[in-house]
């Protein structure tokens, strides 16, 4: 109902359109991985900040300024573990996806730690779920990918 929205969905759809227009180059994964570790660290660093400043005591105050300033929210149901549920935090299943995908070695396992991590943190459960799709459905295909192959060279 808001116009600056309905704005910014426009963008948004034009965007997702014209992105298939763009040749994809290895500079843009850098670029991607590199902007959601910074989101990675900052909900990693904040949960951390939350634990040692608020555990087991009243974070009202911190909750409604971050509530205040649209940049998500945060919560816990037992003062121990915080839900750290910020603007971006999306990302991070996709990061874990593409870190698996693109990066090999130290690279991915520092990468997919990092992200999944931060994901833990942010504690959605339906990115997990999607994860654990992404890596049923990357083993399902890959075994008939291998099998197909082997049928075929025999």
């Amino acid at each position: 109902n808001d116009f600056a929205i309905a704005l910014r969905f426009f963008f948004i759809c034009v965007l997702v359109l014209m992105a298939y227009n763009v040749e994809g180059n290895f500079k843009y994964v850098k670029i991607f991985v590199f902007m959601l570790g910074i989101q990675s660290f900052v909900v990693l660093f904040f949960e951390l900040f939350m634990l040692l400043q608020y555990g087991g005591k009243d974070y009202s105050e911190i909750r409604m300024f971050i509530i205040s300033m649209e940049w998500g929210d945060v919560y816990t149901f037992d003062g121990n573990f915080f839900k750290i549920q910020l603007k971006g935090n999306a990302l991070l299943p996709f990061g874990v996806m593409i870190a698996f995908l693109f990066y090999k070695g130290r690279q991915r396992f520092f990468y997919c730690t990092l992200y999944s991590l931060a994901l833990i943190c942010a504690c959605n459960f339906a990115f997990i779920i999607g994860l654990l799709v992404f890596f049923f459905l990357l083993i399902y295909f890959e075994n008939k990918i291998s099998i197909k192959t082997k049928i075929i060279n025999f």
